[in-house]
Order: C-alpha cells, then structure tokens, then sequence
C-alpha cells in the first residue's frame, strides 16, 4: 500500500488595485511567510521580507576629520592658547 501526499502552497498573486485595497493585511500575511505577488503594469513583483538588522548594522559610513583639536583649529589654536592662559590667571579655568 502506498501514500500519497500532496503538498500544496499557499501564495497570493493580486493585481496592484486589489493589492492597495487590502495593504496591510496583505503585507501582514507575507511577513508571516506566505509569498505574495503583485502584477502591475504587466509584470509580476514578488514580495519578500528581508531579514530584519539592528540600526548598528544599517549605519552608514560617513568622511570624518581624525587628528588633534590643534591641527583642526589651525591658525586658531594659538588664541585658544592665549585665552587659556588669560582664563589660568584669573582662575577661572583649572
């Protein structure tokens, strides 16, 4: 005696109009792992949920001045230091 089994998936296929009418519902089930697809303008979208990251992992690189606070002020640093030196004689900066 032999058994059979059929196996059969569930996946949505709707047009983009059906698809807007129920948004979220619609997206709620694909998240749950159902496969949804739209047509829309004659081509078929395949809807897929992608894994979800921590903001840590979605931060992008940006440029950043490296170096000491005297090489980025420039000509600066030298009235910095005379301020400072004016602020240490009225104690007012330890």
């Amino acid at each position: 005696m032999s058994v059979h089994s059929k196996v059969y998936t569930v996946r949505m296929e709707m047009n983009a109009t059906a698809f807007r009418k129920s948004l979220f519902r619609t997206l709620d089930r694909a998240l749950e792992g159902e496969p949804l697809f739209v047509t829309y303008k004659g081509a078929r979208v395949h809807i897929v949920p992608t894994k979800k990251t921590s903001k840590l992992a979605r931060l992008v690189k940006h440029d950043t001045i490296v170096g000491d606070d005297e090489s980025i002020m420039g000509p600066h640093a030298e009235v910095m230091r005379l301020w400072e030196e004016k602020w240490k004689k009225r104690g007012k900066l330890d």
